[in-house]
């Protein structure tokens, strides 16, 4: 007998945005997804809805994500300024973890969305997911192996590591910025750093950037299971790696 499906659920409205091959694949992407509201896991028993944002231009591309039911009814919202965007605001985590001992000895990160969000063109096309384009589009490729060889180089991309201004736990928690070639910020925010994870990155001045759905926990010391976690999303295709020259801000 199979495992447990999530029950999916959707507005007559966004069947209609989505047609058939969107609804069936939506169905499918909803399995294991997170909740766009609350970022917990929707349970494979459970149920998700799904939502979907529309522009005012007709050109502009729908986004699809799913949430759990007591979080957000299925709908389709459409906004009057801006791309179609997650109202959650397409927060991600980061997740930082030592370089590996028999690998390329790059200091990682793990950026995550968490939220799941997913584009659909027109109803006859694929649901993409938002993040992916973009990053091939600055050098980022596809990563089968989270310890080697090392990622290639996201040119022009840079990121600079700061102390946490609020000092409350020195070395452990620091003030994190990753800007792309253009200088649009890739992630702001304070990121938790394992013991010697900081003056490695530095002294190395590179990290090697995985993103994607590994599903790690940035609080979590066990080291071996995100590393394990991290491979196995990396085989299973779900990764994009690039190297990204790090900077100390004190040092700028």
């Amino acid at each position: 007998m199979g495992g447990s499906v999530t029950t999916v659920h959707m507005s007559a409205e966004v069947q209609a945005l989505l047609g058939p091959f969107g609804m069936a694949q939506a169905r499918k992407e909803a399995q294991a997804a997170q909740c766009a509201i609350c970022t917990q896991m929707i349970s494979s028993s459970g149920e998700a809805n799904i939502v979907v944002t529309r522009s005012t231009d007709p050109t502009e591309r729908l986004q699809v994500f799913f949430t759990h039911p007591a979080c957000a009814p299925s709908t389709v919202t459409t906004l009057t300024t801006a791309s179609p965007r997650n109202p959650a605001g397409d927060d991600m985590r980061m997740t930082a973890l030592p370089a590996p001992a028999d690998g390329h000895r790059l200091p990682i990160l793990v950026a995550e969305l968490a939220c799941p969000v997913f584009v659909a063109q027109t109803k006859h096309t694929e649901l993409t997911d938002v993040l992916a384009p973009y990053l091939q589009q600055h050098g980022f490729e596809p990563a089968s192996d989270a310890t080697t060889p090392p990622p290639p180089a996201a040119e022009g991309w840079a990121a600079v590591l700061a102390e946490d201004p609020a000092g409350a736990e020195a070395g452990a928690i620091g003030v994190l910025s990753i800007a792309d070639a253009q200088g649009t910020d890739f992630f702001i925010n304070t990121i938790r750093t394992p013991p010697t994870w900081r003056r490695t990155a530095l002294e190395r001045a590179e990290i090697a950037l995985y993103v994607g759905p590994a599903r790690l926990d940035p609080k979590d010391p066990d080291t071996g299971a995100q590393y394990r976690l991290l491979q196995h999303t990396a085989r299973n295709g779900h990764l994009l790696a690039a190297t990204v020259t790090l900077f100390d801000y004190a040092a700028l």
